[in-house]
Order: C-alpha cells, then sequence, then structure tokens
C-alpha cells in the first residue's frame, strides 16, 4: 500500500515538472518558427525588390543602347549604365538558393550571361555597333521572359 501511495506520489510530482518544461520547450520552437518564417519572407522580399530593381535597370541599358548607337549619347553614359546594371546580378546570384525556390534562375542567368558576353567590347575604346546592335535585340528578347516573369511573380 505505502508503495502504490509512493509510486503515485512520484508520478505527480514528475507530471507536476514536465508540464512546465513542456510548455518552456512548445513555447521556443513557435518562437523559433515565427523568427524562421519572418526571416525567409524578407529574404524573398529582398529577392523581389533586387529583381525589379535589376529589371528597371535593363530597361535603362536597352535605352542607353540604343540613343548611343542613334549618336544621341556618349560611349561613357553608355558605360555607366552598363555598369549600374552589371551591379545588380551579384547581389540576386549570391542567394541562389532562395533564388532557386522564388525566382525563375534560368531567366537571370541568361541575362547574365548575356551581359558578361558584351563585357569587353563596351568596355573598348570604339565598340562595334554590329555586335551592339544584335547585343540589345538579345537582351531584349532574353528580358520579355524576364519581365513576364517579373510581373508574373508580383
Amino acid at each position: 500500500m505505502a508503495q502504490r501511495y509512493l509510486i503515485k506520489r512520484l508520478k505527480l510530482i514528475s507530471m507536476i515538472l514536465t508540464a512546465p518544461l513542456l510548455l518552456v520547450c512548445i513555447s521556443l520552437s513557435v518562437q523559433n518558427l515565427i523568427k524562421t518564417y519572418g526571416d525567409t519572407e524578407r529574404a524573398e522580399r529582398e529577392v523581389m525588390w533586387q529583381i525589379v530593381q535589376l529589371n528597371k535597370e535593363i530597361g535603362h541599358i536597352l535605352y542607353a543602347g540604343e540613343t548611343f548607337l542613334n549618336g544621341h549619347t556618349s560611349l561613357k553614359a553608355l558605360r555607366q549604365q552598363y555598369d549600374l546594371t552589371w551591379s545588380r546580378f551579384p547581389v540576386l546570384l549570391y542567394n541562389k538558393s532562395l533564388m532557386e525556390t522564388t525566382t525563375d534562375l534560368e531567366a537571370v542567368e541568361a541575362v547574365f550571361d548575356l551581359f558578361k558576353l558584351a563585357d569587353s567590347t563596351i568596355k573598348s575604346d570604339e565598340p562595334n555597333a554590329a555586335f551592339l546592335h544584335s547585343w540589345l535585340d538579345d537582351i531584349l528578347d532574353s528580358s520579355s521572359n524576364f519581365t513576364h516573369f517579373v510581373s508574373k511573380s508580383i
């Protein structure tokens, strides 16, 4: 009889001690879940903002390229716009794991490859006009997929 009473008493004590511990564990788990969700959400918004900015810069480089080819702007202005657009890529491509889940990574990489291809031509003293015209057409084609993705994502 005393042994049963002791066992019941030990069970009660263990339940009394376990319940607060369980509540603390549940509370910590929920807080971690909320923090992780918030961090992921913030990172996704940042990637989307960078994509929108890149899309805007692509429009600016297309305009700068056309105005350069038509003789309305200088090579320096085209280079500045090219460098500004080029600077958007590392921010996006740095976080590939998040981009793979939130974006069409192939569209970003296609535009990136086109920009990489034109680097030496735009940096030269006298860029090849035929190459620039062809390059701008390729950028326009590639960026239309990119623009479609951006508008669909937003």
